[in-house]
């Protein structure tokens, strides 16, 4: 058809067969608690739990920045009205792997462009991440290597995307939960929480950015106080959890 050697097709007429797939898992809010408990202490730990409760694809976490980061975003607490102190990361430049090789990519769509909204404990646990990793570059001095990287290795340098994978799913089996892919651990499941904890539906897709549209630019303040309240509601979840395991 390319070289107008024939007028049609005929491969158009052609019915295959739909592939089966398997269905995507989730875990539960105790499992996604005693998974977040359990890697507390490991050096990606805090970037998984940013991946599991607020639904983050992996080279998102890979790609979070500091200069685009908001560190104390004041928001009450939708149960008992007290003042808390959020956090706020933006989807802009994740990290991809290509061939074995890391580069920087874009969002997938304008709506996956976005801010990630931190509920005030992970708020807490990022300031103190940021002020470990700034002692680190001290440390490291010429060897540190400066992407201005959330989530980053020891000398500065991006993690490559399959080892957090893999990393993953090792942490995975020695917290003692099922055993899933990161996309289902944290995409899958961090939406699924967010629903499991009455999130509104449109908060759900904005802040996971499945939406159609563009949202960045229309965020108004009571809109991004609904989004601190529901990552709020969805950390309480879990906390319950992991408080009644």
């Amino acid at each position: 058809m390319r070289q107008r050697k024939i007028s049609w097709n005929p491969c158009s007429g052609v019915e295959l067969e739909t592939p089966e797939t398997a269905e995507r898992r989730r875990w539960t809010p105790a499992e996604a608690a005693q998974f977040i408990t359990a890697t507390a202490g490991d050096e990606m730990g805090l970037m998984f739990r940013v991946g599991v409760l607020r639904g983050c694809r992996r080279a998102e976490l890979c790609g979070f920045r500091w200069a685009d980061a908001e560190l104390d975003k004041p928001y009450r607490d939708p149960v008992t009205g007290e003042q808390r102190s959020g956090a706020v990361l933006v989807v802009r430049r994740p990290i991809i792997q290509i061939g074995g090789k890391l580069r920087e990519s874009r969002a997938k769509t304008r709506a996956g462009e976005r801010k990630v909204f931190i509920d005030h404990d992970t708020a807490a646990l990022l300031r103190g991440h940021r002020k470990t990793q700034l002692r680190q570059r001290l440390i490291a001095g010429e060897a540190w290597e400066d992407n201005d990287l959330v989530f980053c290795q020891g000398d500065g340098r991006p993690w490559n995307p399959d080892h957090v994978s893999k990393r993953f799913k090792r942490l995975a089996a020695g917290a003692g939960v099922p055993v899933v892919t990161l996309h289902e651990g944290g995409r899958h499941t961090g939406n699924s929480l967010m629903q499991d904890a009455g999130v509104d539906q449109e908060l759900r897709m904005r802040e996971v950015g499945h939406a159609d549209k563009a949202v960045n630019d229309r965020y108004t303040h009571p809109l991004e106080q609904a989004h601190l309240a529901a990552s709020d509601r969805t950390a309480a979840l879990v906390r319950k959890a992991a408080e009644a395991s």
